[in-house]
């Protein structure tokens, strides 16, 4: 689902939230990649990707 934001949707977001989203999606797709992550990394930064995508 984060995937699908636009940077269309991402121009009418304060630069502050955007900045977060983008951050927050970054990590995200790294600890997916990463084979060797914890589910604590998993659950905190799926915490912190959602809370990101809820003020958008």
């Amino acid at each position: 689902m984060a995937n699908n934001v636009t940077e269309e949707q991402l121009d009418k977001v304060v630069f502050t939230v955007v900045t977060e989203f983008n951050v927050t999606l970054n990590e995200a797709q790294d600890i997916i990649a990463n084979d060797k992550a914890t589910q604590e990394q998993v659950d905190a930064s799926f915490a912190r990707l959602a809370a990101a995508m809820h003020m958008l």
